[in-house]
C-alpha cells in the first residue's frame, strides 16, 4: 500500500494505483509537497501522473532509484554499488566472485561490466514466484552451482523478504561457513536485526553498509530503529527547518543535519551525501570454545555421514543388521573418524550405510547435498572431474593382486629335510626305537633261547652272548632305520616277530617320508607367479577378472605390455574369464587352475578367512583412495590437513597395521609348517601295527617260557 503523509499535519491518506499511476485524491494541494513511503518490493514503481505535487521517497526493501520523479530519501543506489565494487577489488583483492541478484535495471549492468574487468564474475539471478516470494527449488539449484564452482566470495542482491530463506539454504549447502565472504550492499541502521536473518550456526564472514554518525543517539532516543525510521525523523526536520509554508524551496543555502547526514539534494533528486560506513561481522565467533577454533568451518558442527560397509574399513556390530540406527560400529575408517571428531572438535551422525556396490549412488547422495562427507575409500583414478565430489588428502594406495590356489610350499631353509615329518612324529618314532631295544634286549635277557642264556649254558662264546643287550639292541633298531644288514638276529620266535614288526614299521616310514620329501622338491620346481610378466608367459594356468572392475575398461584401452597381452588371453574366451562376481572368481580360482585378477578388498577376505587360496605377486593397477566429499565442501581442506597431520604422527601407520595386518594363525587351514608336514594322526596306522606286533612277541615270548620251563621239570634229576 503506497501511503501519502501531508507534512504540516501529518495526516496519513490512503491512495490507489490504476493502470500503474498513482491516483492522488482531487481535495490535494498542487502545492502540497507528498512523502510516499513504499513498503513493496516490486521491480517497478507506479508512476506519477504530470500535475503530481512535489514527492519524497523512502523505500527501505529496494534497490531501486526513482529520484527521476521525486526527492529520494535513501542514498543513490549507484553510490552502494560502487562501494561494493570498492570493498571487493581494492580492500579485498578479490580474483572471482558470484553475484547473486533478484531484479535490477542499468545499474545492475553497470556494476556487472565494471566488476567484470577486475576479476571473474559468475552472475546468477534468483527466481520468485506469483505470489512474490522466492522460488526454492530454483535457489536449491543455485546454491549448489556456486558451492560446486568453490568461489567463496558473494555479492547478494535481493529484496528484504528473501534474505532470511537465502541464508537458510545457503548454510545447508555450506555457504556460510568461515571460508565464505558476503558483501551484501544494502543499507542497515545496525547490524543486530541483519543478525537475526541468519542460521545460528553460520560463521561467515559479511560486509555491510550501516548508518554511522550518530549510532549511540539513535539507540538512546528511538532504540532498534530502521532506516525508514530514520529516514522519516530526518524528512521532518527538513521540512521544518528549510521548507517554509509546505513548499519546496528551488534551493537552500542552509546546512541542515539529520540523522542519516546532511540533508542537501542535487537537482536530480539525490541526497548529496549520507553518512555510512563498510562494518565487517564474523558470524559465530561466540560458540567458537578457544581461540585455536575461531576460524574452523567444521568446529562445533554435526556432520552427516554415508557409510561404506566394507570390511575392515567400516562394519557394523548390532544384531538387527547394518542400517543407520546402529550405533556400535568398528573398522578402520571408523577409527580415522573417531580421531578426525577428535581433534576437529565436530560431532557426526551416520545418516546412511550401504555397499561398495552402490557407490555411484553414494556420489550422486553428496552431489544432492544429501551428507557431509562419505567413509568410504575412493579411487582418485578417472574421478578428478567428477562433477558430484572431490577427495580428501589421500588415505592410501589400492589396486590388484593375482589370486591362484595354495600350492605346497618348497624346500628353503637348511634343515628343511625333516618338513616331510612333524615333529611330534619324529619324536614318535625316536620313542618307537627305544621301546623295541628295550623289549629285544629284555627278551634277549629272559628268554632260556636267547643269546644271553645260551652263553650261561656254555652253548655260545661270551661275546655272542652279549650280542643282544640293550645298546647292542638300540643300534639294532637304528641301523634297520637306514635298511643296513645286521650281523645278530634274535634266536627265538618273539624276538623275531618282534624284529619283523620293527621292520614293516621302517619300511612304511621310510616309504612315506620319501615320497613326501619327493613331493616338496616337486613343489620347489613348480612353477612360480611372482609378476604379470610370469602369468603372460605361463601356459599353466587361465586367468580373468571380475567384468565390473575398472581394471577391465584399462586392460581393453591398454597398448602396453603385458596388460595387452593379459586382455588378448581374455578375450580368447571372455564369457568364462570375465566373471559375473567376485565369488565366482574366488571359486573358480579354488577348484581350477585359474588365476583371479582381485581388488585389494576381496584380497584382504583371502588372506585373512580362505585358506585354500593364496595371494603371489605385486599390487598393480595402483590408484591412490580418499574420502568423498560433495563438490566445493568446506570441509575438504580442513579434514586433508588433519589426515595428513595424522599420517605425519604415525597415528595412521598404527591404525593401518591393527586392521589391515593379516595374521596368517587366524586361519585354520594357513600355510604353517605342522599343517604341512605328516602328523601323528596320519601315521597312526603303522604305530598301532607296531603295538601289535610287540605284543604279540610278548605273548609268544610266555608260551615260550612257559613250554621250557614243563619240559625241564620232565627230565629226570641226575644225582652225582
Amino acid at each position: 500500500m503506497t501511503h501519502l503523509l501531508l507534512c504540516c499535519e501529518l495526516r496519513f491518506i490512503p491512495v490507489t494505483i490504476t493502470h500503474g499511476e498513482v491516483q492522488f485524491p482531487v481535495f490535494w494541494p498542487q502545492e502540497q509537497p507528498i512523502l510516499i513511503v513504499d513498503g513493496t518490493e516490486e521491480p517497478l514503481l507506479p508512476r506519477l501522473p504530470l500535475n503530481a505535487p512535489p514527492v519524497f521517497y523512502v523505500n527501505q526493501n529496494s534497490f531501486r532509484d526513482v529520484s527521476h520523479q521525486g526527492q529520494q530519501l535513501m542514498p543513490n543506489a549507484s553510490h552502494l554499488f560502487d562501494t561494493a565494487r570498492h570493498l571487493a577489488v581494492e580492500q579485498y583483492n578479490w580474483t572471482a566472485a558470484v553475484y547473486l541478484y533478484d531484479h535490477g535495471k542499468n545499474i545492475d549492468v553497470d556494476f556487472l561490466d565494471n566488476l567484470q574487468k577486475r576479476m571473474k564474475v559468475i552472475a546468477v539471478k534468483l527466481k520468485g514466484q506469483a505470489n512474490g516470494k522466492i522460488n526454492e527449488t530454483a535457489l536449491w539449484f543455485i546454491l549448489k552451482r556456486i558451492r560446486q564452482e568453490k568461489v567463496r566470495n558473494i555479492i547478494l542482491k535481493c529484496r528484504g523478504s528473501w534474505l532470511k530463506t537465502v541464508f537458510n539454504e545457503s548454510e545447508k549447502h555450506g555457504l556460510l561457513s568461515k571460508v565464505y565472504h558476503w558483501i551484501i550492499p544494502t543499507l542497515h541502521s545496525e547490524t543486530q536485526h541483519f543478525e537475526q536473518l541468519l542460521p545460528q550456526s553460520s560463521c561467515a564472514h559479511f560486509s555491510l553498509f550501516v548508518l554511522s554518525a550518530i549510532q549511540p543517539y539513535i539507540q538512546h532516543v528511538y532504540g532498534n530503529c530502521t532506516i525508514t525510521c530514520i529516514l522519516l525523523h530526518d524528512l521532518n526536520i527538513f521540512l521544518q527547518k528549510v521548507m517554509k509554508n509546505c513548499s519546496v524551496p528551488s534551493s537552500s543555502k542552509s546546512q541542515l543535519y539529520g540523522l542519516s547526514g546532511p540533508l542537501k539534494y542535487r537537482s536530480d533528486g539525490f541526497r548529496r551525501k549520507f553518512n555510512f560506513i563498510t562494518k565487517s561481522i564474523f558470524t559465530g565467533q561466540k560458540d567458537q570454545e578457544s581461540p585455536k577454533n575461531k576460524w574452523s568451518a567444521i568446529a562445533g558442527k554435526r556432520i552427516k555421514i554415508i557409510a561404506v560397509q566394507e570390511e575392515p574399513l567400516f562394519m557394523c556390530n548390532c544384531s538387527e543388521g547394518c542400517t543407520s540406527e546402529c550405533n556400535n560400529f568398528s573398522g578402520f575408517l571408523y577409527d580415522v573418524l573417531q580421531e578426525l571428531a577428535m581433534n576437529l572438535h565436530f560431532n557426526y551422525t551416520v545418516v546412511n550405510i550401504t555397499d561398495r556396490s552402490r557407490i555411484l549412488d553414494v556420489q550422486q547422495s553428496l552431489g544432492n547435498n544429501e551428507a557431509d562427507f562419505a567413509l568410504c575409500l575412493c579411487s582418485l583414478h578417472g574421478n578428478h572431474n567428477n562433477k558430484y565430489v572431490e577427495f580428501s588428502f589421500p588415505l592410501m594406495d589400492r589396486g590388484y593382486q593375482m589370486i591362484v590356489r595354495k600350492q605346497e610350499r618348497g624346500i628353503d631353509g637348511v634343515f628343511e629335510f625333516l618338513h616331510p615329518f612333524h615333529v611330534s612324529v619324529w619324536l614318535s618314532i625316536l620313542l618307537a626305537c627305544i621301546v623295541v631295544a628295550f623289549i629285544l634286549s629284555t627278551i634277549n635277557r629272559m628268554h632260556p633261547y636267547e643269546w644271553k642264556n645260551l652263553a650261561k649254558r656254555g652253548k655260545v662264546s661270551r661275546e655272542e652272548g652279549n650280542s643282544m643287550d640293550l645298546l647292542n639292541c638300540l643300534g639294532f633298531t637304528l641301523v634297520s632305520m637306514v635298511q643296513q644288514g645286521v650281523s645278530v638276529l634274535p634266536l627265538s620266535y618273539s624276538g623275531k616277530i618282534v624284529a619283523f614288526s620293527w621292520w614293516f614299521f621302517v619300511l612304511v616310514t621310510i616309504s612315506t617320508y620319501t615320497a613326501n620329501l619327493a613331493a616338496i622338491f616337486q613343489s620347489q620346481n613348480s612353477l612360480k607367479l611372482e609378476s604379470l610378466s610370469d602369468l603372460v608367459d605361463q601356459n599353466e594356468y587361465v586367468y580373468g577378472t571380475y567384468k565390473e572392475y575398472p581394471l577391465v575398461k584399462f586392460l581393453k584401452a591398454s597398448s602396453v605390455g603385458p596388460f595387452q597381452d593379459i586382455w588378448e588371453h581374455i578375450e580368447k574366451e571372455i564369457d568364462k574369464r570375465l566373471v559375473t562376481s567376485e565369488i565366482s572368481g574366488l571359486d573358480q580360482a579354488s577348484t581350477n587352475n585359474f588365476v583371479f585378477l582381485a581388488s585389494s578388498a576381496k584380497v584382504f577376505d583371502v588372506k585373512s578367512k580362505v585358506c585354500n587360496l593364496t595371494v603371489v605377486g605385486e599390487i598393480f593397477f595402483k590408484s591412490r583412495t580418499a574420502l568423498m566429499f560433495p563438490r566445493g565442501s568446506v570441509y575438504v581442506d580442513e579434514i586433508s590437513a588433519m589426515l595428513q597431520k595424522l599420517q605425519v604422527t604415525g597415528r595412521l601407520e598404527e591404525l593401518e597395521n591393527h586392521w589391515l595386518e593379516i595374521d596368517s594363525s587366524r586361519c585354520e587351514g594357513g600355510d604353517t609348517d605342522s599343517e604341512k608336514a605328516v602328523e601323528v594322526r596320519d601315521t597312526e596306522g603303522i604305530f598301532y601295527l607296531l603295538c601289535i606286533g610287540l605284543i604279540l612277541g610278548f605273548i609268544v615270548g610266555v608260551l615260550e617260557w612257559m613250554c621250557h620251563n614243563a619240559l625241564e621239570k620232565k627230565k629226570p634229576n641226575k644225582h652225582p
